[in-house]
C-alpha cells in the first residue's frame, strides 16, 4: 500500500496518541446495529475482529446503518469514521446516537489514504468499530489491502464496516447491500462467503423494529 502524506501520517498518530489515554472499548464479540431484525439474522450484530461491508447506491441507508453500529460502539467506548466523501453532518450522525465526542473523523484524499486510516484505526486497539466510507474516492484497490485490513481487525478487535456505492472486490467476512423500499424502509441483502442469504425489509420508522427514536435516513 503506497506511503500516507506526512500530514495524513502526523495528525491519524497525534489524533491516536491522545485517545489512547481512554480506556480499551468494552462489550462482547459482535456489535449490535440496534434494528432487532438485522441483529436477529446476523446473529446479533456484526462481529468486532471481522471486515464488512455495506453498499447501496445514493439514499440506500448504508450510512444509517454503518452509523447505528457506531452508536453502539460509543456507548462501549471510542469509535472512527473514515469520511472519503467529506459529507458527514454531524446533528444527522448525533440524532442516530453517535456520542460525538466519542467519534474520530478522518477525512482522506484518496482510496489508498482511506483504506490505510482504516487499517492504522482498526489495528490500534482504542475502536469498537471503524467504518470507512469510499464513496467517491480515486484510484485502485492495493493488492495487499484485504489481508492488511483483515490482520488490523483482528488485531484491534474492532468491527470494521467499508461504505462503497458497488462491491468493492475486497475479501470480506460479509457483505451488506442496502436499497431503500419506501420512505423509512430499506431491504438489507445478506452475503457471506460469497453465496447470497437472506434478506430483511427494515421499518426505521417501527419502534419495535430497534432500539431508537424514529429516524430520518442519513444520505448515502
Amino acid at each position: 500500500m503506497p506511503a500516507p502524506p506526512q500530514a495524513l501520517l502526523r495528525s491519524l498518530r497525534d489524533a491516536i496518541a491522545r485517545l489512547e489515554k481512554a480506556p480499551p472499548p468494552g462489550g462482547g464479540a459482535v456489535l449490535p446495529t440496534g434494528l432487532a431484525a438485522l441483529d436477529a439474522l446476523l446473529g446479533g450484530g456484526v462481529v468486532r475482529g471481522r471486515v464488512a461491508e455495506l453498499h447501496g447506491g445514493p439514499a440506500s441507508g448504508k450510512t444509517t446503518l454503518a452509523l447505528l453500529a457506531l452508536a453502539r460502539a460509543t456507548d462501549l467506548g471510542l469509535a472512527a469514521y473514515v469520511d472519503g466523501p467529506g459529507e458527514l453532518y454531524a446533528p444527522a450522525v448525533a440524532a442516530l446516537g453517535v456520542t460525538l465526542p466519542r467519534l474520530l473523523v478522518v477525512r482522506p484524499k484518496t482510496l489508498a489514504q482511506a483504506l490505510w486510516s482504516a487499517e492504522v484505526l482498526a489495528r490500534a486497539g482504542t475502536f469498537a468499530a471503524v467504518a470507512a466510507d469510499l464513496t467517491g474516492l480515486n484510484g485502485a484497490v492495493p493488492p495487499a489491502a484485504s489481508r492488511r485490513l483483515a490482520e488490523a481487525a483482528d488485531a484491534g478487535r474492532a468491527a470494521v464496516l467499508l461504505l462503497a456505492p458497488v462491491p468493492t472486490g475486497l475479501t470480506t467476512s460479509l457483505r451488506l447491500r442496502s436499497s431503500a423500499a419506501g420512505p423509512g424502509r430499506l431491504r438489507v441483502e445478506v452475503e457471506r462467503g460469497g453465496a447470497p442469504g437472506s434478506n430483511v425489509l427494515l421499518d426505521l420508522a417501527d419502534p419495535t423494529a430497534h432500539a431508537l427514536p424514529p429516524l430520518a435516513l442519513v444520505p448515502g
